[in-house]
């Protein structure tokens, strides 16, 4: 287990190559981790999913995502002065082509009841 603290910085390894680094973490309550990819072009904050981390390495400090490097280079813009809605939920989700955890969720409670 880490603290928050030590996965800042961490660089990120999209399936094709390095993006960028961990700028900070956003919960609420899904965690996303906001990505800084100055590190390889003009870059921009941006959201990664947890569930989108394929794992991480302590002594190398890296996280892998299972994203490459294109997308996440054309992937929706981070703005944290701008609310995190599901609108941009929805952009990001659609952008990377994964189903929404808000589906997910809805899916799981209608297989319960």
């Amino acid at each position: 287990m880490r603290s928050f603290d030590a996965i800042m910085g961490y660089r990120i390894k999209a399936t094709d190559g390095d993006v960028g680094h961990v700028e900070s973490l956003l919960i609420n309550p899904i965690h996303y981790l906001v990505i800084n990819t100055s590190n390889r072009w003009m870059g921009h904050n941006e959201l990664i999913a947890s569930d989108w981390i394929g794992g991480g390495c302590w002594l190398d400090k890296t996280v892998s995502v299972g994203l490459d490097v294109a997308a996440l280079k054309s992937s929706p813009v981070y703005e944290s002065a701008e609310p995190l809605n599901r609108e941009r939920e929805d952009r990001l989700y659609d952008h990377h082509g994964r189903s929404g955890y808000w589906l997910t969720e809805t899916i799981m409670a209608r297989v319960e009841t």
